[in-house]
């Protein structure tokens, strides 16, 4: 009785480890959710899972490889993220797991020890063999985002994986019931060596999020330069009509002196009528906050929408200087108003118009972008809101840029909807430091 006591929690200290090391592991590449004992229900379900199996007698090995995955997949619904990159790299860690498990077992059985000595110390081993594993991850990887890779990627990275696995298994259990001494060696190398690739397989995949992180950005910056340049050209082009503009004017005003001591006054009233009613800058620009990429963003869209019939107001309190990167800004900007933009042009839309507000208050941006649409919508699962873009995945990626950029500032991001208007609120606040 007392060694079935002992063995009982020792299986719990063993569970509550492995708890700490998944937890340890997937916090590295993702986000927690806002729920408090995370590690405390990893533990409590691995520990009824582990329970279960014991109880089942004759329970196959590979069965419990699968739950161990089912498992495992299931630990990420606490973390945040895309459901594709989950999977990974729970595939990743359950491999990583699973080729511990039988490197440690190499090393017990090319040794000579008993069964008794692996079952009581084994698991320990391999647990803190992980966890060393993790904290190298944890120390290497951390700066890479793990979230922006397509869904084919991900696949083949899943089945390299999955595929390194079962090859390892094969591997083990073929030189296990061979049972020849001097192999084991040999085995122990080969998984080892598997174990390596899937260590670079993490290194890979980082280096993929972040090679297309850098894509993302040079896009903005190309998008950024662009509407410079234009920005640029236009105020050229205001330059060049201002200056014909004050050369009629002083011709003008030469006519009116003359009309004066002429005094031709019912000629003289109408040419200064005529002179008032002159609207010679009208709809060059729209805003002119001195800045840059916010003016060009701003004006950009006001002229499509000008061109579309789309009535555009802007109302903009902010200095010509932001504590907040101007990629950051391009991508709320440019996003929000794109999809302002297709709301007010798809289905029948009687007063189709836009309108942006910002304002900058104790290193606080204000945004709010305002518009009217045909009342149609569709709810998704998660309760937002679902597109009706024909590019839905574009429109997703899109929506999901503002949100990882609200996210970065600690923002507020709240959707306001009317009948048909569509009210899109956010604040930034200044990263402290």
């Amino acid at each position: 009785m007392r060694g079935e006591v002992l063995d009982i929690c020792v299986n719990l200290l063993m569970e509550m480890l492995y708890a700490f090391v998944v937890y340890e592991y997937f916090k590295t590449f993702f986000e927690r959710k806002a729920i408090k004992g995370i590690w405390f229900y990893i533990f409590i379900v691995n520990a009824a899972v582990q329970f279960i199996e014991d109880g089942i007698p004759n329970y196959p090995d590979y069965c419990r490889v699968i739950s161990t995955i089912i498992l495992t997949i299931g630990t990420t619904w606490f973390y945040k993220g895309k459901i594709g990159v989950k999977v990974v790299f729970a595939a990743l860690y359950s491999t990583l797991s699973v080729l511990c498990e039988l490197l440690v077992a190499c090393i017990y059985v090319a040794s000579g020890l008993s069964d008794n000595v692996y079952y009581s110390m084994g698991y320990f081993v391999t647990y803190v063999f992980i966890l060393l594993i993790v904290k190298l991850l944890q120390y290497f990887l951390s700066k890479y985002v793990m979230e922006i890779i397509d869904w084919k990627t991900n696949l083949k990275i899943l089945i390299l994986t999955i595929a390194s696995l079962f090859l390892a298994y094969y591997i083990f259990y073929t030189q296990y019931e061979m049972g020849i001494q001097g192999f084991y060696w040999r085995t122990m190398i080969s998984i080892a060596i598997l174990l390596g690739i899937n260590i670079i397989m993490f290194n890979i995949f980082g280096q993929l999020s972040e090679n297309l992180e850098l894509k993302r950005k040079t896009s903005i910056y190309e998008k950024e330069f662009a509407l410079l340049e234009q920005h640029m050209h236009e105020r050229e082009n205001l330059m060049k009509e201002f200056r014909v503009k004050r050369h009629d004017l002083k011709h003008q005003m030469l006519n009116l002196l003359i009309l004066l001591h002429e005094k031709d006054f019912e000629k003289l009233e109408d040419d200064i009528e005529k002179l008032a009613e002159l609207d010679s800058f009208n709809g060059l620009f729209l805003v002119n906050t001195e800045n840059s990429i916010i003016d060009a963003f701003v004006n950009s869209k006001y002229a499509i929408a000008r061109e579309k019939g789309i009535r555009f107001e802007a109302k903009l309190n902010i200095p010509s200087e932001l504590p907040f990167p101007g990629e950051d800004i391009s991508v709320i900007l440019g996003n929000a108003l794109d999809n302002a933009m297709e709301a007010c042009l798809r289905g029948k839309v009687d007063d189709p118009y836009i309108k942006v507000n910002m304002s900058y208050d104790q290193g606080n941006l204000v945004i709010m972008v305002e518009n009217s649409f045909d009342g149609i919508l569709m709810r998704e699962r998660k309760g937002g809101w679902m597109t009706r873009k024909h590019n839905s995945q574009q429109h997703g990626i899109g929506i999901h840029s503002i949100r990882k950029v609200i996210q970065k500032y600690h923002g507020y991001y709240h959707v306001e909807i009317e009948e048909q208007i569509y009210r899109l609120e956010m604040i930034l606040y200044p990263l402290e430091g």
